[in-house]
């Protein structure tokens, strides 16, 4: 009977060995800092530039001149036949922020987007690199 006793204390030692190696795993995996969230980052960066710069290709192609802001975007000028598009519902944010991305209009019409990275610092290497519209398609 004393060998049975002790074999049932290790079946549930069987069962709570594998489960809190289970649990210890997904909170070191959670709790972890990890370079998938900036990888994200960064496409998610390239993908609203890419959005902007088609919406202001768009807004240029229906108005015949480039808009002033991003925010023209959002609430364009009536057109000639009294309708209006919303280029963009609502601004993209830099997701390292949460707030709107740099932009800049050049005198040519040309927008230019710049993220400065997880530093938010101007320049930086990797992670920090600064991030800019005009670099989309190079290489990284």
């Amino acid at each position: 009977m004393s060998g049975e006793g002790s074999r049932g204390r290790w079946r549930w030692l069987g069962w709570f060995l594998p489960l809190g190696l289970f649990v210890s795993i997904g909170v070191v995996l959670f709790l972890s800092p990890s370079p998938c969230t900036d990888n994200s980052r960064l496409y998610r960066v390239r993908a609203d530039f890419e959005w902007i710069l088609q919406a202001w290709a768009m807004f240029e192609d229906d108005y015949g001149r480039s808009p002033a802001s991003i925010d023209e975007l959002m609430t364009p000028p009536p057109r000639p036949d009294r309708t209006t598009l919303r280029y963009l519902e609502v601004p993209p944010n830099d997701p390292w922020t949460g707030v709107q991305y740099l932009s800049r209009v050049h005198p040519d019409g040309h927008l230019t987007l710049t993220s400065w990275g997880a530093d938010q610092v101007l320049g930086g290497e990797g992670w920090d690199a600064d991030i800019s519209s005009d670099d989309i398609g190079r290489p990284r």
